[in-house]
């Protein structure tokens, strides 16, 4: 019963009654709340019907009555002492309509418009509201009440309350009957106080259709010659504010002699349409005639639910004409003017034949198609207007000057003509594009004047008006990953401001030639767009960073650019110039910048053909230590000018410090994936700290600014650390986790500051947008957009970014894709993707995966790369696969791993050379003493022939001369001899060749991981069954298993092995790819077994196929 009565606080007794012919009946309302200090407020119905309707026995189609229902509000409260209450605590209410006014649309007369505000509460209770009858402006007695009923103002409710923090909608209804402006106060009184009351302002106004053609309801055409065409436009002015629905309806015998354009349509109200007519004379003679004109408003909802009709009225125009008594052609028929500068005129001839006896006279017009309009371009004559003799041929010079970017601008030129040469009168016409497309809401015209606009000579032009437009597309540098690269140069950025036209200011610098009579001085380049490109933070001494830009003219027009330094010279100076010293200290360090080769651009200048691509390079040397700043120029001829800021840092070896940023290393801005409010399990997402230093780096992040974060947000987690603390590895990669769950659909910031023991701390900026579920675009000052709520993962909207390379490879590898991205995915899913990996070398290299700070678990997911070392031969390729299982929670990972390549030692030469000695070795003979050496007391050979043993042996030594010996003596005796000399030698010697160097290739990977759940509703059931999602995981700690497992545990687990391998998608294609095989089929014999036929049978079915190898399908 309590809960009954906290829903239905009111009870109407009796709740059902008959009502006899003529008798009243009273039914009793009881209020009966269930809470204290509360509004109550209900509306009741009652629902009347005939007696007789309730059997259908007794109801037929003929007799059916359809019951009867009016409505009843009832108002309570329960607050004990409600005066003082409400003059305690004061209403903060206020209407949604601006200043308290009310604007009712213009109405038509003996109909009603309705107009709907919210009464908004902002406070912390409940307040009633109440609309009186009685308007504060009235009289006492009988005038008021008199003044109340004339008032033709309506709402509902007129009473009821709003909750806190709440509102409620209130409609005011205007009837229309009479046209004279209503202008009244609407009092609404608030808590039954009348010191808190809110005023409306409420203006309205009732109309008749009126419609005026022309002067007056007439118009005459000029004297036109047979078979040629007068145009005129005629006014069609609207003096009501309603809208009007027209017809023309010209009678048929002026059908071939008339025609309107356009033939029906709609006039707004206070609007003045223009309506184009032609005259097409068919014989000499007088034209007079009374054209009818039918005029009606717009079909109210009332009307349509009722099936009326308004009432039509004929407004009667006197049109009059003459009729007089030449052909023309035009040359070519289409004219193309291709892809034009903006703003550059370009020309084409025509040629105008008059084909008739006499002289013509003609009027030359650009008519533009719909889509193109005089806003787009500017079409010219040299000769607009002029007279073509008989038989004789004109050429007329088109000009065409694009005034912006128009892709396809298309247009006609239109030749009107005026056949008698003695005739004053010139054919007249100004159509447009637009009131050649206006909409008909009335039936098209039943017909068409033979000679209309498609009759007359005209040509078909076709033009393309543009900038030259030139675009990164690709980027490279060694060790980094692209997409990191990409938003370290911030080339989104870049191609943002290449892709738009050139500013006021672009096109003032270079009419005037800059400021100070060149476009690179500062004040010159302070007005320009500034985009910030980081070069990166390394260490003393180390190798020069080298990024190499692909730049492609993405435009129609050919482009000329050219890149300038800050202060430089745009012409060679000659050798007597003395150039000034710097102004300031910014132009003196970039000037040594320049001076000392710290930073080159090269090339610093070319010239791209549509579609043409060519390579810049940036070196940046890490020879001198700080912070360095260069402003350089980009600047296309006939088109946009960017001020580049390149930036980069060089620390000393023992320095500690972080590279965060895209250039400036100090402060960071990262902006975190958006995600939907309401979402019970956000996605942990990584940022990652990149060490540039040699030393590892102990960091802490001041978790504060978060927590303030979160308390602003009425103690909401909003913005969570995982891992506040950690170390990151030197010249590595450490990751810090942040959870995101916004509460509003805003976009939240934050900067949190990274400590560094016994280093320099850094700055990172933390974005992040919460969306709504149902897609919207939010409201308010903190209102989630595009560009806030685009997260650095997502890819798509970045301009030019492909993660295929295009550009030569920056080091003798190359990966076939910049990032591996695995898109969405469920979790617990394993994805695989190939990469190739490419050798241009000369040497074989041994390679070895680094994953990072990707390198996760079975909760975060985990990364691996299969092979994860290996040797790569020189020109030949390595397949790479890149696994990635999911885990159990949601995750955005956005990262890279990097592929260390070192010279294979021992190299392939000398492989080859210690294989070629081995090979002589085997093939050279061995002497096999077959006895020993001779006895001493025996005589020797040589002994025994009569020679001496002594001899020989002194003959078989080296006989040296006694120069060559004094020689050998004098280089003994001075030793820096022998070295000069052999320091002379070695100059004419070749030099050897360095040895190889090592490599470093980086490779993006990216990707979300969504709940199971989440991927399902998101992508549908079909997407997640394309992912292979493995039900049995092996236990982590496979250690602790003991290694004799029982027969019935051991074929548990094959078992197990076996269902999860034939639930790979891969392994069911190979199932669904082999051939049906016919089953053979044995017929039952009372003996037993099957005949001898049937066995010879079995045995010569040919064996089924082989069994796909599962351990490799599996992968």
């Amino acid at each position: 019963m309590a809960e009954s009565a906290a829903r239905w606080p009111y009870a109407v007794t009796p709740d059902a009654a008959d009502v006899r012919p003529g008798e009243t009946q009273e039914f009793k309302v009881t209020f009966r709340p269930s809470m204290d200090n509360r509004y109550y407020t209900r509306q009741l119905e009652c629902f009347a019907y005939v007696k007789t309707m309730r059997s259908f026995r007794q109801v037929t189609a003929d007799n059916f009555v359809p019951p009867w229902t009016t409505t009843l509000r009832a108002n309570g409260h329960t607050f004990r002492d409600a005066r003082a209450m409400f003059d305690a605590f004061m209403p903060k209410c206020h209407f949604s309509c601006r200043g308290g006014r009310l604007f009712f649309p213009p109405t038509v007369r003996g109909e009603r418009a309705y107009l709907t505000v919210a009464l908004i509460n902002d406070g912390d209770t409940a307040v009633g509201f109440e609309f009186p009858t009685k308007r504060p402006d009235a009289t006492e007695g009988e005038n008021a009440s008199a003044a109340a009923a004339a008032s033709p103002l309506r709402c509902f409710p007129s009473k009821g309350h709003v909750m806190p923090h709440s509102h409620a909608l209130v409609t005011f209804r205007f009837d229309a009957r009479d046209t004279r402006q209503h202008v009244e106060s609407i009092a609404c009184s608030l808590n039954g106080s009348e010191k808190n009351v809110l005023v409306l302002n409420a203006r309205a106004q009732g109309f008749v259709p009126s419609l005026v053609v022309g002067d007056e309801d007439s118009f005459v055409f000029k004297p036109t010659c047979v078979g040629a065409i007068t145009t005129r436009d005629v006014n069609v002015v609207n003096k009501s504010r309603i809208d009007i629905l027209y017809e023309w309806a010209i009678p048929e015998k002026l059908a071939g002699v008339l025609a309107v354009s356009p033939a029906s349509g709609t006039v707004k109200g206070g609007e003045t349409l223009t309506s184009t007519w032609n005259f097409s004379p068919r014989e000499v003679k007088r034209l007079a005639a009374r054209v009818p004109l039918v005029v009606r408003v717009p079909q109210t909802p009332r009307q349509a639910r009722e099936g009326v009709l308004p009432e039509q009225e004929r407004v009667y125009v006197s049109v009059g004409g003459e009729g007089l008594s030449g052909a023309l052609t035009m040359q070519p028929r289409t004219l193309t003017f291709g892809t034009c500068l903006v703003d550059k005129k370009e020309e084409r001839t025509i040629e105008l034949y008059n084909q008739s006896a006499g002289m013509i006279r003609y009027r030359l017009e650009c008519v533009f198609a719909e889509g193109s309009s005089e806003f787009d371009a500017d079409v010219s004559f040299d000769a607009p207007i002029g007279q073509i003799n008989a038989r004789a041929v004109v050429p007329v010079v088109v000009s065409f000057v694009g005034r912006q970017r128009v892709t396809d601008c298309e247009f006609r030129v239109v030749c009107h003509t005026v056949a008698d040469p003695k005739s004053n009168a010139t054919t007249t016409s100004s159509l447009t594009a637009a009131s050649r497309s206006s909409t008909l809401p009335f039936a098209a015209a039943e017909t068409t004047p033979p000679e209309t606009e498609a009759d007359l000579p005209w040509t078909a032009a076709r033009a393309t008006a543009d900038f030259p437009t030139l675009r990164v597309t690709d980027a490279a540098c060694e060790g980094v990953a692209k997409p990191l690269l990409w938003k370290r140069l911030s080339i989104n950025a870049l191609n943002a401001q290449l892709a738009t036209p050139p500013t006021p200011a672009e096109h003032k610098m270079a009419k005037d030639g800059g400021v100070d009579g060149t476009i690179v001085s500062s004040r010159a380049l302070a007005p320009l767009s500034a985009v910030a490109t980081g070069m990166g933070v390394h260490v003393e001494g180390a190798a020069a960073t080298v990024t190499h830009l692909e730049v492609t003219n993405v435009g129609t027009l050919p482009a000329d650019w050219r890149v300038l330094f800050r202060n430089e010279l745009e012409v060679e100076a000659e050798n007597w110039v003395e150039l000034s010293e710097p102004d300031t200290e910014v132009d003196a360090h970039q000037m040594w910048l320049v001076d000392n080769g710290v930073v080159k651009v090269y090339p610093r200048r070319g010239h791209l053909e549509p579609g043409q691509k060519t390579a810049v390079t940036i070196t940046y040397a890490h020879d001198h230590v700080g912070a360095h700043w260069l402003t350089a120029l980009l600047t296309i001829a006939d088109g946009r000018s960017v001020r580049l800021e390149l930036g980069g840092r060089t620390v000393a070896l023992d320095a500690k410090c972080l590279d965060l940023g895209p250039a400036n290393a100090p402060i960071a801005t990262h902006v975190l994936s958006p995600v939907r409010i309401g979402e019970m399990r956000p996605p942990t997402q990584s940022i990652e700290l990149r060490n540039p230093c040699a030393d590892a780096i102990r960091y802490v992040v001041d978790v504060a600014p978060a927590e303030a974060l979160n308390r602003d947000a009425w103690g909401f987690p909003v913005l969570r650390c995982l891992n506040p603390s950690g170390v990151v590895p030197a010249f590595g990669v450490a990751s810090v986790d942040w959870i995101f769950q916004p509460a509003e659909e805003k976009v939240y910031e934050t900067s949190v500051e990274i400590k560094i023991h016994g280093g320099e701390n850094s700055v990172l900026t933390i974005r992040g947008a919460g969306v709504s579920p149902l897609g919207g675009d939010g409201d308010g000052d903190g209102a989630a957009n595009d560009g806030a709520a685009l997260g650095d993962i997502d890819r798509s909207r970045w301009i030019g970014y492909r993660p295929t390379p295009t550009l030569p490879p920056a080091t003798p590898f190359q990966l076939s894709t910049h990032a591996c991205a695995f898109g969405e995915i469920p979790s617990l899913a394993i994805v695989r993707r190939v990469v190739a990996l490419t050798s241009c070398s000369d040497f074989d290299y041994d390679f070895k995966w680094n994953l990072c700070a990707l390198a996760g678990n079975e909760t975060i997911g985990a990364l691996a790369i299969e092979p994860a070392e290996g040797v790569l031969n020189r020109g030949e390729s390595v397949m790479i696969k890149v696994i990635f299982t999911a885990g159990t929670d949601p995750r955005v990972f956005d990262g890279a791993v990097r592929c260390e390549l070192t010279p294979t030692t021992p190299s392939r030469e000398e492989l080859e050379y210690e294989a070629r000695l081995a090979e002589e070795a085997k093939t050279r003979p061995v002497a096999v003493a077959e006895q020993g050496a001779p006895a001493p007391s025996m005589p020797t050979k040589l002994e025994k022939q009569g020679k001496s043993e002594v001899w020989v042996s002194y003959a078989s030594k080296e006989r040296m001369s006694v120069l060559h010996a004094s020689t050998e003596n004098s280089a003994i005796t001075f030793p820096e001899l022998t070295a000069r000399h052999r320091r002379e030698h070695e100059k004419t010697l070749p030099k050897p060749p360095p040895p190889p160097a090592d490599h470093v290739v980086a490779l993006g990977v990216e990707g979300i991981v969504q709940t199971e759940v989440a991927f399902r509703e998101e992508h549908g059931a079909e997407a997640f069954d394309r992912h292979f999602i493995p039900t049995y995981r092996p236990d982590p700690r496979v250690e602790t298993l003991p290694a004799d497992l029982t027969a019935e545990d051991a074929a548990l687990m094959i078992a197990e092995l076996l269902r999860e391998t034939a639930r790979d998608p891969e392994i069911q294609r190979e199932f669904d790819d082999l051939e049906e095989e016919e089953i053979p089929f044995y017929l039952s014999l009372v003996g037993g077994g099957a005949p001898a036929r049937a066995l010879r049978a079995r045995e010569s079915i040919a064996s089924p196929p082989k069994t796909p190898d599962l351990a490799s399908s599996s992968r």
